[in-house]
């Protein structure tokens, strides 16, 4: 008995059908990628040295956006718009939307690393300017400062994570720094500085008890830097003087705190009122005007954080730029997902020992 064949619309219409099955399947889980990626978690990779030892070179990291709540866009307008419509020489005139977060799970924390968008480059839109992860040291309303490499919060000295690194100066016996006596010290880079043998090695405290116990080691000391135009003075003219083991105190600024606004003040409050609160502000005859209306004492609209590099003399940090505002912050760094060393061999670029680590 012969067969009977299905007619070709009916082969058709499966066909469509199939594809638009298919179709449908992959949108919805290209939106279930962006919501996640949006919403709940997103993937960051580090390149440079400044978070060494807690995190390396190689490392992709897992950012928790819910742990502080996902930010929600700053901007409808994108910056290919902006650039052809407007000058970006000084603030972007874009518009951009209230900022605002939905609900999370934690507020940022002392010791937690953060992702953020750079307080700098102010030309940018704040979402195009460059990430960054540090740990953050100190919370809104706090007191900082920092005395000869010593952190200070409150008055009360920080108690800080064994991975810290800082320069320290070592001074040898003629014996060879080469790769293989870094290595065997767990040691990144040392760098060759004035004076016989003398070398410049960023090392966590435990590295260095392990160096002064070395043979062949003349001396080892805490490098304590004097470089006053590594401070950027966003603080004001007091900042002048500055250096990145010894500044402050400085205060951060909280959501609702109220500062007075005179000819002396507004010194220290100038940058941020420009650049984050967005504000219009100028001076005349010792009376402050922000948009165009005299004001005596100014309330703040954002929580700020001060973050540092964990390498603490290899690092660009709020030493350098100032304090992060709030609408910066992404998410939390939580923990490692994969790891490559660049300069390792086949299955020996993946540093197994960092999968899936928690920060």
């Amino acid at each position: 008995m012969a067969r009977k064949r299905k007619p070709a619309n009916n082969r058709k219409n499966t066909t469509f059908h199939s594809a638009k099955e298919w179709l449908r399947a992959v949108g919805v889980a290209v939106l279930a990628l962006l919501l996640v990626k949006f919403l709940i978690i997103d993937l960051q990779s580090q390149a440079g040295s400044s978070m060494e030892q807690s995190i390396l070179q190689g490392d992709v990291l897992w950012v928790s956006k819910y742990e502080y709540g996902a930010r929600l866009p700053l901007r409808l307008m994108p910056q290919s718009w902006v650039n052809t419509m407007f000058s970006t020489d000084t603030l972007p005139p874009v518009k951009q939307l209230p900022y605002a977060r939905f609900p999370g799970r934690n507020k940022p924390a002392a010791g937690h690393m953060a992702l953020f968008n750079t307080p700098a480059m102010h030309h940018l839109p704040i979402d195009k300017r460059p990430q960054k992860v540090k740990r953050i040291v100190a919370l809104p309303g706090q007191q900082l400062q920092m005395k000869e490499g010593v952190l200070l919060v409150d008055g009360q000295k920080v108690e800080e994570s064994h991975l810290i690194q800082r320069d320290y100066r070592m001074q040898t016996r003629n014996i060879v720094i080469d790769e293989d006596f870094l290595q065997s010290h767990g040691v990144r880079e040392a760098r060759k500085i004035r004076g016989r043998n003398n070398y410049l090695l960023p090392l966590t405290n435990m590295q260095a008890d392990s160096l002064k116990r070395t043979s062949g080691i003349r001396s080892l000391e805490k490098y304590i830097s004097h470089d006053t135009t590594a401070i950027m003075p966003i603080w004001g003219t007091k900042a002048a003087a500055w250096t990145p083991d010894s500044f402050g105190p400085l205060q951060l600024p909280f959501k609702g705190m109220q500062v007075v606004l005179n000819a002396e003040t507004l010194d220290t409050w100038f940058h941020l009122l420009v650049y984050h609160e967005r504000k219009k502000v100028s001076l005349r005859n010792d009376s402050v005007f922000i948009d165009n209306r005299y004001q005596a004492q100014y309330t703040f609209g954002m929580n700020y954080y001060f973050v540092l590099g964990d390498n603490r003399h290899n690092t660009s940090d709020s030493r350098n730029w100032g304090p992060v505002p709030e609408n910066h912050i992404i998410g939390r760094a939580k923990g490692v997902m994969v790891s490559y060393n660049k300069n390792a061999r086949w299955l020996h670029k993946i540093r197994w020992n960092r999968l899936l680590r928690k920060l």
